[in-house]
Parts: C-alpha cells; sequence; structure tokens
C-alpha cells in the first residue's frame, strides 16, 4: 500500500531492547501529528538531516524558491523535463542515484524523493559521496545491446493494438502520462524514456535501434 502522509524523523524511538517503539510512534502521531482522516496510512521514516537538507538545496537551486516545504510537488511549484534532467543528473552526481522517472511522476514530492534515496542508501550500505563519475555512463556499443525497458503506461486485456511512445526532447517520457487518459482503451501503452547509456551517435542509429526493439517485443525471437 501507498502511504497518504510520509513523516520525517531524525531517529526513531527504541526501547530497551533496542527495537523500534511501536507504542511510541503511535503516541507521537496522535500528539504531535493529524491526519485527515482516520483511514489515511501513515509511515515514519528516519532521515539524515543532512541527506534532507542536500536533497532541497539541489530543489532551490532548480526552481528558485526560497522555501520548499516536504509535501510540495515538484512539478507544482515549476519543474519541468528539463529541470528532471538536471535533477536526475544532481542526484546521480551528489548521491549516486538514479532517479527513475516513472516513480518520481507518480510521487513527485520531496518527501518521497527522500524517502526513495535513503531506502536505496540503506539497502545499499552507500554513503553519500562525490567521487561518482560520468564515465561509468559511457554509452555501450549497439552491437551489445539485447533488450531494453518498456515502461508500462496502460495494459487493456481487450486490447486490439499495441501503441509506443518515444521519450521527449530532454528524453523522459513523464508528458505522456497526462496523455494516457484521452487515448482510447481499445490500446495498449508502452513508452520508451532515454538512458545515458543506449548508443547514439546520430539521431538515425537512436532511431533504428528503437525500431528494433519495438520489433522484438512484437514478435520475439
Amino acid at each position: 500500500m501507498i502511504p497518504k502522509k510520509l513523516i520525517m524523523l531524525e531517529r526513531m524511538p527504541l526501547n530497551r531492547n533496542g527495537k523500534i517503539d511501536e507504542n511510541k510512534l503511535k503516541e507521537m502521531m496522535k500528539n504531535d501529528y493529524f491526519t485527515d482522516n482516520d483511514s489515511d496510512i501513515v509511515e515514519f521514516i528516519q532521515t539524515n538531516p543532512v541527506l534532507l537538507n542536500e536533497v532541497r538545496k539541489i530543489w532551490y537551486q532548480l526552481i528558485g524558491l526560497s522555501q520548499i516545504n516536504l509535501e510540495d510537488d515538484f512539478f507544482a511549484i515549476g519543474g519541468h523535463s528539463l529541470l528532471l534532467i538536471l535533477l536526475r543528473r544532481k542526484l546521480r552526481d551528489k548521491f549516486n542515484f538514479n532517479l527513475n522517472f516513472e516513480q518520481f511522476y507518480r510521487q513527485p514530492t520531496l518527501a518521497a524523493l527522500i524517502t526513495s534515496i535513503q531506502m536505496e542508501m540503506n539497502n545499499c550500505n552507500n554513503e553519500i559521496s562525490n567521487d561518482y563519475t560520468y564515465q561509468n555512463h559511457i554509452p555501450i556499443p549497439l552491437a551489445n545491446f539485447n533488450s531494453i525497458k518498456f515502461v508500462n503506461l496502460r495494459e487493456n486485456l481487450s486490447s486490439i493494438d499495441n501503441l509506443y511512445m518515444i521519450h521527449a526532447i530532454a528524453g523522459t517520457i513523464y508528458p505522456y502520462f497526462g496523455l494516457v487518459s484521452t487515448i482510447p482503451q481499445c490500446f495498449n501503452i508502452y513508452a520508451i524514456e532515454y538512458e545515458l547509456n543506449y548508443p547514439s551517435n546520430n539521431l538515425i542509429e537512436l532511431a533504428t535501434f528503437y525500431a528494433k526493439q519495438v520489433s522484438r517485443k512484437i514478435s520475439p525471437i
């Protein structure tokens, strides 16, 4: 289930055994926070205040605002596809974190982004570092590619055909999410977003690469 609220904590309350004190969490929620209604799903997230400040600073630089709240929507406060590319690059350089455009479009708040970074850092035991370089993203030769990821925007069991959407000029597919509802339900809709390691010596080569990938998806070998 996707939580409707994220409550950022500097540290989790622990009991004498060193485990998370769930009773204390409930007490904190009752005394210090509120929900819109009793059915709200609330999730407490422990996060590093340094991480919070660093990610917020990146948003300040990109959006140009002096005040950004945890629940602010990136796109609602001025973000767009070009800034999204810059955001991904800054997060990659600073935290070795690869921003998932599809996930970010569905949850574009500062709180959700920080949570995603924190979870990946916890899972991979990563540390905030400036040692990450663009060299790790040198394009892979066309011949070495077996397949690419198709983002499923919509699938329908009664569909009569598939519709494939290629990323916009900035490499993102997020503008298409709002377009899906206007397309007849008889089509399955898939999208391809650009990755830095895709072969792209020129536009013709990249278009040919995409055409072969779509053909392979339609008629797998």
